[in-house]
């Protein structure tokens, strides 16, 4: 089968879609990218590409078509609008002079929804159907971010959305919770299914790296990798670790990564004056991960306290356990519910930072045995429920369906 897939990021950026891609080609399907030009997460184009720079290139024998776009920059209102914006014109532009050989249009939807746009375009030109995976569902995730009173926005963008969901042949869907809203939203049951997250291969358990001993400098280390952004809600880890900065003097956190509120954290860490148990390595490639999280005692999951984060789960959490670390979590919803039926660590309410210490020193008392006891059992519900061929074996028959 011939499958245009229509995404905003892609390699060299890391999401999802890289490994999915690397499956439908396993099973046999002839896949093109159809994609925008890298700048995420820092907000200009990687190193060979430009504004001008060549359209079209291959991944592992996969044909990549780079729509221009404008970068999202310091990730101000205005260049986001702009990146959104660009991506969509340009996509749009380039599916008008796609050859007609395409069977199947898969959307890898993050934020924005309009991101989809381009593969309605397709499905009209091409007469073939589009399939959604829904990562972000709008309008809540821009309900979510948004501040201040914008509920005629928000009620515009949800017109838009619906439009989009109820125009797409079929939605994939990665939380549960969004079969329900979009029901709810008029979206027919028969055209939606449940396919949750997996993790690329190489988050396993492994054996630490000693190059990274130099970034483990106490006795008890708690890691959080990924983007340090507003919606994590770290600052509940800045008061933990003023918390228990005395009573644990061999406590460390780790929060690896890149993010918004990176510098701002880190400035409130020396005002705190726990710059010296609250570090910050900064961002290491994917495949570094799983050999930094070996090292650490547990892996920290917060999100911030939001209707939103009460229906997803973060992808961070299926990499944790694909690694076979115990899980520190301070979350609602969802997310919290797979952690529990693991037994793979403690959940505390969301923001709640008397909870979250509480949950962080039943962990220190446990002895190494229940450590290890929690890192197999999120593993084990790993490969019971986020197994990565399973899934890509249930995308590939979902897509080799003809449509009802």
């Amino acid at each position: 089968m011939r499958i245009l897939v229509i995404t905003q990021y892609f390699w060299p950026e890391n999401f999802r879609i890289n490994d999915m891609v690397i499956g439908l080609q396993e099973n046999g399907h002839e896949v093109t990218i159809l994609t925008g030009l890298p700048n995420y997460p820092e907000g200009k184009y990687f190193k060979g590409y430009s504004f001008f720079s060549s359209k079209r290139e291959y991944w592992n024998g996969i044909p990549i078509i780079r729509s221009k776009l404008i970068t999202r920059g310091r990730n101000s209102a205005l260049q986001l609008a702009g990146n959104y914006i660009s991506f969509v014109l340009f996509a749009s532009w380039n599916v008008i002079w796609l050859p007609k050989k395409f069977d199947k249009i898969l959307v890898f939807q993050l934020s924005p929804v309009f991101s989809a746009i381009p593969a309605l375009l397709a499905k009209f030109r091409f007469s073939i159907p589009v399939y959604m995976i829904v990562q972000d569902l709008w309008p809540e995730s821009l309900a979510s971010t948004a501040k201040g009173n914008h509920s005629f926005i928000i009620n515009w963008v949800g017109l838009i959305s619906d439009f989009i969901y109820k125009r797409a042949d079929f939605l994939l869907l990665p939380f549960k919770s969004f079969l329900s809203i979009l029901e709810g939203r008029g979206i027919s049951p028969e055209k939606m299914e449940y396919l949750p997250n997996s993790a690329d291969t190489f988050y396993m358990p492994c054996n630490p790296n000693p190059a990274f001993e130099h970034l483990f400098t106490g006795e008890t280390h708690l890691l959080l990798a990924g983007n340090l952004g507003e919606a994590q809600g770290l600052n509940l880890v800045l008061t933990a670790a003023v918390a228990l900065k005395y009573k644990y003097p061999g406590l460390r956190w780790l929060l690896v990564g890149e993010g918004r509120t990176r510098e701002e954290l880190e400035k409130k860490s020396f005002d705190l004056g726990i710059q010296d148990v609250l570090l910050f390595p900064g961002r290491f490639p994917a495949t570094d991960i799983p050999a930094l999280i070996a090292r650490a005692d547990a892996s920290l999951l917060t999100l911030k306290k939001d209707p939103l984060f009460e229906i997803t789960v973060p992808n961070r959490l299926q990499t944790y356990m694909a690694c076979g670390k115990p899980i520190l979590a301070s979350i609602d919803g969802e997310a919290a519910r797979f952690i529990q039926e693991a037994d793979c660590g403690f959940v505390s309410p969301a923001n709640d930072a008397d909870a979250f210490v509480s949950i962080v020193e039943q962990f220190l008392q446990a002895d190494q045995a229940k450590h290890a006891q929690w890192g197999k059992n999120a593993r084990n519900y790993y490969e019971s429920n986020f197994d990565r061929d399973f899934l890509l074996d249930r995308l590939h028959q979902k897509l080799s369906e003809p449509i009802c």
